[in-house]
Parts: C-alpha cells; sequence; structure tokens
C-alpha cells in the first residue's frame, strides 16, 4: 500500500540555503526504490515535505539512507531542535464517477518527533 511521508520543521535559515538542501533531498529522493513523488511548500513559519512512496519498506529503507548522506547532518543543524516531526499515513486512492482521482488520507500509521 502507497505511503504518504509528512515531514514538517521549522528553521531561521535563509529561503537560499532552505532551497538549497531541499534540492539535494529531491535529488536523494528520486534515486531510491520505491520513490514515486515529492512536494514542498511552506507558510513562512513551518516547511512541510510531502513525499509518496510506494510501500512502507521503501520509505523505511529511504529514511535510514537519508541519515547516510553528506548533506543530512548539515541540513538537521539548520532545523529548529525539536520542531521536526515526521508522519507516515497509508494512502486509499479513489476515482469519482468523472473519472477525478481523488486520493485520501485514511489511517496515521506512525508519528514521531526526533
Amino acid at each position: 500500500m502507497a505511503i504518504l511521508e509528512i515531514v514538517q520543521f521549522k528553521t531561521q535559515a535563509s529561503l537560499k540555503d532552505v532551497l538549497y538542501y531541499q534540492r539535494q533531498i529531491q535529488k536523494f529522493a528520486q534515486r531510491q526504490p520505491g520513490f514515486v513523488r515529492r512536494e514542498v511548500a511552506n507558510d513562512g513559519e513551518h516547511w512541510t515535505d510531502l513525499v509518496v512512496w510506494t510501500d512502507e519498506a521503501s520509505a523505511a529503507a529511504a529514511g535510514e539512507q537519508f541519515m547516510q548522506q553528506a548533506f543530512a547532518k548539515p541540513f538537521m543543524a539548520m532545523t529548529e531542535e525539536g520542531s521536526v516531526v515526521m508522519k507516515k499515513q497509508h494512502l486509499h486512492s479513489l476515482t469519482s464517477s468523472a473519472g477525478i482521482e481523488v486520493t485520501l488520507c485514511a489511517r496515521l500509521s506512525d508519528c514521531f518527533s526526533y
């Protein structure tokens, strides 16, 4: 079952610095088995990283590999301590009668802060 990984964090780093690391993360994610899609958003205070994986094992393996990347430590260092929240949810896709794909996140399977 597909997994939606949601990571939120705060940072005082400049937009330029955040986007530099987001590009590094994107390149890394695209090379991982099971990667489907990734979006990044911010509201001025929080950043939100949304990643879709084909399955839970792929998400977990990518998470382990992420921390071994050269960019991971400097990226984590620029996040505000205690602000990182990560959640994983199962994705359930439904097709409406008009043929429009609607994705529902129905169950929170894992939530932790680090």
